[in-house]
């Protein structure tokens, strides 16, 4: 803004407005920083050649929620499913099992859900952790389990497909781990002989032609 001030003439002259001096232009940046919420964290830049002929905007306020908020309200990651913590996304940890151990998956979850009647075709014994193949079966049927159920909606299908559909006609099937044994009796499988090679066996040279000269 110029002032206008006359002359002997009764002309009319614009008087230039004195170059603003170095307190002023602290002071005025000093005003404009504190305007702003104190969680900003970018300075108000002060004007370089006096005052601007466009005056300073302000950031959207989505430019400042991202890049205070926190890793989850950021994402913007499908939801995927949780194991009793948080949503699981790149920048927070793994997603954690349902099931502690091997026991707590067959007792809390296979044993409720795939019921079968005993008895001809499906066999069960209920000291199923006394069988090393039992044991052994399903905890691939649980790490599986663990692992596909969080990879969105074909994950359970693929388990059933590839995992339970293969593993369960074995494990209860009358050829299966539990073929002797009853829901109410474990009989302890038996174990084929072995007869141990003699020393040297394995790295001699009849190892490569099996026995034979």
């Amino acid at each position: 803004m110029r002032r206008r001030r006359g002359n002997a003439a009764g002309r009319i002259r614009l008087a230039p407005v004195p170059p603003q001096s170095a307190p002023a232009a602290a002071l005025g940046r000093i005003c404009a920083e504190t305007a702003w919420p104190r969680r900003r964290t970018v300075p108000v830049p002060a004007p370089q050649h006096g005052p601007s002929d466009q005056p300073y905007r302000r950031p959207e306020p989505s430019v400042e929620r991202g890049a205070l908020a926190s890793p989850s309200e950021r994402s913007t990651a499908h939801e995927r499913f949780d194991f009793g913590g948080n949503v699981s996304t790149s920048e927070q940890a793994p997603a954690r099992p349902v099931y502690r151990t091997l026991s707590q998956w067959v007792n809390n979850h296979f044993i409720p859900i795939y019921r079968r009647t005993l008895g001809g075709e499906y066999r069960w014994c209920s000291q199923w952790w006394k069988h090393a193949e039992a044991i052994s079966r399903f905890s691939s049927l649980w790490y599986a389990w663990e692992s596909m159920r969080i990879n969105g909606s074909t994950g359970m299908g693929l388990w059933y497909r590839d995992h339970l559909d293969h593993q369960l006609p074995v494990l209860l099937g009358p050829r299966g781990p539990f073929y002797q044994c009853t829901e109410t009796e474990h009989l302890e499988p038996h174990q084929a002989a072995i007869a141990l090679p003699p020393p040297g066996w394995w790295t001699s040279s009849l190892a490569t032609t099996g026995g034979r000269a």
